[in-house]
């Protein structure tokens, strides 16, 4: 590490596999280490072990990891977002505020009230962060006993969704499990697992445990088909519609045609036709979802092994984004759970720069609290 940003301690082709080289040009990489010192200062040294590392500077720090091949060389290496040590809850404020569109973002601890809050029971669209609502239902009825998370059932042709995920492209019939639909759904955040669980559920236990404004609540088809299915007569005709109403549209659909849905890379009805949530309200979901090991599949944007637990679900589409964490970092510490939403209806968000805030926050929170 210390060779790589110290520019002239060593040859560039002497510290990487040649694969490595081939894929990575130099004046890449050394544009990403200026960057990183840059914005954090001097190199300090690294922390850690096998791989996995918090790299330490004279401003702040970035998780790292290395690859070695078996000669030593790098054939594998990743910067996460960095972290400023003298941020503090004011200058977070502003520089969120600063962001182009709406912005809401909360912290709790222990399932408290707020402890930072910007506009934190404002709802907004939040795409897959949804998913959790779809799990604490599925929760709720194996805590019952209604069901078993070894339950089989069988992926039907008419539930298949769009990516991401992959369970889309898995033959019809196939046999899964609750507990792997729920692992792909909060993991890699599949489509196709999320609604075969709403399906499987019932929309009415959805609803039960979610907002009473996500009324009906949508699978991600049917947002699909109704952003970039629909013509615009019956979008208008779905958006001007009761929830009761909307409900019948959504049962008179017929078979969807995949093959004609071809999402748009342009915010669309961002405000009508989404997961309309509050940060507040993800906050409570997943502190109440703490102790499934289903949300800690994936830590989101913290280097899991730095935190005794990390959990994670987000959600995007064009003109939204979202970060959901649940977050410890002592295990006899305080449960923080971190909500951050950015909505533009006119243009997509600046993701970089809402990532990295929101990356800052979980740092101050990881070094001092709040």
């Amino acid at each position: 590490m210390a060779s790589l940003f110290s520019p002239g301690r060593a040859e560039y082709a002497s510290l990487f596999t040649k694969e490595f080289v081939a894929q990575v040009p130099e004046a890449k990489l050394r544009e990403i280490v200026r960057m990183y010192v840059g914005s954090l200062g001097a190199y300090q040294n690294a922390v850690g072990a096998s791989g996995d590392y918090r790299l330490v500077f004279e401003k702040g720090e970035a998780p790292g990891k290395v690859v070695l091949d078996a000669s030593g060389r790098v054939s594998g290496l990743w910067f996460g977002t960095w972290t400023l040590y003298d941020d503090t809850p004011a200058k977070l404020s502003a520089a969120f505020a600063a962001l182009a569109g709406k912005v809401s973002v909360c912290v709790t601890r222990d399932g408290g009230a707020p402890v930072f809050s910007i506009d934190g029971d404002t709802p907004l669209g939040v795409g897959s962060a949804f998913k959790l609502y779809v799990l604490k239902a599925l929760s709720l009825k194996v805590q019952k006993g209604d069901l078993k998370w070894h339950d089989v059932i069988r992926l039907s042709a008419q539930l298949m969704s769009l990516p991401s995920g992959s369970l889309q492209s898995w033959p019809a019939g196939t046999p899964v499990t609750l507990a792997t639909l729920a692992a792909l759904m909060t993991s890699v955040s599949d489509n196709t697992a999320a609604d075969h669980l709403i399906a499987h559920l019932g929309r009415a236990s959805v609803e039960a445990v979610s907002p009473a404004r996500v009324r009906p609540f949508l699978s991600t088809m049917e947002m699909f088909r109704i952003k970039w299915g629909m013509t615009e007569k019956d979008r208008r005709a779905y958006v001007a519609a009761s929830p009761e109403e909307r409900a019948r549209i959504l049962k008179g659909l017929g078979p969807a045609d995949r093959a004609a849905i071809i999402p748009q890379t342009t915010p669309l009805l961002i405000d009508c036709v989404e997961w309309l949530m509050s940060t507040r309200e993800l906050c409570q979901v997943v502190f109440e979802l703490r102790d499934s090991p289903y949300i800690a599949i994936n830590p989101g944007l913290v280097a899991g092994t730095q935190w005794s637990l990390a959990g994670y679900k987000g959600g995007s589409e064009p003109g939204v984004l979202n970060y959901t964490h649940v977050l410890r970092k002592d295990a006899t510490g305080p449960v923080y759970a971190v909500s951050a939403t950015i909505n533009n209806q006119n243009v997509e968000v600046n993701t970089q720069a809402f990532t990295l805030l929101v990356s800052r926050l979980i740092g101050m929170i990881g070094r001092t609290g709040i």
